[in-house]
């Protein structure tokens, strides 16, 4: 199980420098999980 943050999900949707190395990490887990408060990022 892999939890996923707002900052690894910002690096992939925003093409940082680690987005993909990240992405990659997150599709060779089974379950990934977040929550609504780690998705939710004010700026």
């Amino acid at each position: 199980m892999m939890f996923i943050d707002a900052s690894a999900l910002t690096a992939i949707l925003t093409s940082e420098e680690d987005g993909p190395e990240l992405l990659a990490r997150m599709q060779k887990r089974g379950k990934r999980i977040s929550s609504a408060l780690a998705v939710w990022k004010r700026p």
